[in-house]
């Protein structure tokens, strides 16, 4: 079966990308030069002796780190910086020349801490060849990262435009490596498909160990094509599915094993690296969801998928409570939320996409009731995209309104000892169904939410821990039963 896809985020690349029809732009990120940033070189001319250099980062723990590269040369080479958080990926022209090279994230005091280090002084430069293509791949943990590097010749269509302005039409090609720390002591096998088949008729395309990378082979370009990965010896047991996609001409993939934090799953997923990290929309893997209570007016709700007639999947939702996660294949759910004991009076209804791997919280807030008009509930609903995957020196914050009772507030994480007078608001103007997130360093902080419109004080202050690794939701809800007070709670998010 065909299926279509859809574009998750813009490249920020200068080049046109109309290369990659089927998989989805998960994240991509820009080094900065002394000039403002690092691009594309549109003059080949200008820098004929270069190759290409590339980052990915799956270290599984990893902050936003920092790659700092400088040529050992005083003559020639580049100089840079790459910022890259987990499952991000960086590739661009470069001159030709060895390379010190370091890579490392910041404390909690803002210090750089130094993961590795590819440098003269201990005798590791990583060099930069005329025509060929270096990837450096990060992965392993914060406490004990690895990287290694993956060596191929430059890709014959490159990131330039050729010099004698021809534009050539080369076939796509694909290259894997095995970056899964939790599958470290496996091998596993690669199997590159065109269709759903049955894999025990097969051969793999290649089978790796941890660290691993296959040579570059070139494909058909079209659609149907498949990526399985097994243990190795074992086709029975699917590791991973991506899904049916299309590849087109004048691309070169290299597709990535590393960990992954979603429900159910087997510990790991794909992602493809280009010019940056692309992902699967399709591929075989589950969803979690959650609802949570904030209708002012009602103590239960009970959840129903599709229509009430087969009873609720999760019921009596208390006031201000959350569900149990419920674990599913469907990716798209049309939810029915009713009170308990009466579902045919449905109080929302909505279909909700849910990306394959995420797991989500559905929240419903407002009030049963709606004074303006009586035939009209106030009733509204959002969704939040928890994140599971724990963070070393770092945690995400994310603020969730859910008062009905609550006026637009000005939230303030303040360090011991600051005020309100001399810091600006970390989530401003938060109105109901708000649900912005920030990363921030562990450690004691105040909150504070101020009432934006009259500035009167709504919460706190009050002394709160964020602890390392631990991902957290800031929820503000009505007092029990309803109604002001606004009441606040820090909850541990869910993490894998």
């Amino acid at each position: 079966m065909r299926h279509g896809y859809k574009k998750m985020f813009s490249p920020t690349r200068l080049r046109p990308y109309w290369v990659l029809l089927a998989l989805v732009l998960v994240a991509a990120c820009d080094s900065d030069k002394e000039d403002g940033g690092l691009k594309f070189r549109a003059d080949t001319d200008a820098t004929p002796h270069r190759g290409v250099f590339g980052i990915v980062n799956t270290i599984v723990d990893s902050p936003l780190i920092s790659v700092a590269y400088r040529t050992t040369s005083t003559f020639v080479g580049d100089k840079g910086i790459a910022q890259l958080s987990y499952a991000e990926a960086t590739r661009f022209p470069i001159v030709s020349s060895e390379y010190n090279l370091v890579v490392s994230y910041p404390d909690p005091g803002g210090d750089a801490v130094v993961l590795l280090e590819y440098t003269e002084d201990n005798g590791n430069p990583i060099e930069v060849t005329i025509d060929d293509e270096r990837i450096l791949v990060l992965t392993g943990t914060i406490e004990e990262p690895i990287g290694y590097i993956i060596e191929a010749v430059e890709y014959q269509n490159g990131l330039d435009v050729p010099r004698d302005g021809t534009f050539l039409v080369t076939d796509p090609e694909v290259h894997f490596t095995h970056a899964v720390p939790s599958h470290a002591e496996k091998m596993l096998d690669f199997y590159f498909t065109q269709g759903e088949v049955d894999l025990a008729t097969l051969e793999p395309s290649v089978t790796l160990a941890y660290t691993e990378s296959s040579e570059v082979t070139s494909v058909l370009p079209g659609g149907d094509n498949r990526i399985y990965v097994t243990p190795s010896g074992d086709s029975a047991t699917i590791l991973y599915d991506s899904g049916e996609f299309i590849l087109t001409t004048n691309l070169r993939i290299l597709f990535v094993a590393s960990q992954y934090f979603g429900p159910g799953g087997n510990g790991l997923k794909i992602h493809g690296i280009d010019q940056q990290a692309l992902s699967f929309i399709y591929e075989d893997l589950p969803i979690a969801w959650r609802v949570a209570n904030f209708i002012g007016d009602v103590s239960e709700v009970d959840v129903f998928i599709g229509d009430t007639t087969n009873g609720p999947i999760v019921s009596q939702v208390g006031s201000g409570e959350f569900s149990e996660f419920v674990v599913q294949e469907e990716t798209t759910l049309p939810f029915l939320v009713a009170q308990t004991n009466f579902p045919d009076d449905l109080l929302f209804k909505r279909d909700l996409f849910i990306e394959p791997g995420s797991t989500v919280t559905l929240y419903v807030a407002g009030f049963e009731s709606n004074e303006a008009n009586d035939n009209e509930r106030a009733i509204v609903a959002f969704s939040a995209l928890e994140e599971t995957r724990p963070v070393t020196g770092a945690n995400q914050l994310r603020l969730v309104h859910g008062a009905p009772s609550g006026e637009p507030m000005d939230i303030y994480l303040l360090v011991p000892g600051q005020t309100v007078a001399d810091s600006d608001p970390v989530f401003p103007d938060v109105t109901l169904g708000s649900v912005p997130s920030v990363s921030f360093a562990p450690g004691d902080y105040d909150l504070v939410a101020i009432s934006t419109g009259n500035l009167s004080e709504v919460f706190g202050p009050s002394r709160i821990r964020l602890k390392s690794k631990v991902n957290y939701t800031l929820l503000f809800s009505d007092a029990p039963g309803g109604g002001l007070p606004v009441d606040m709670s820090l909850l541990e998010a869910p993490t894998n």
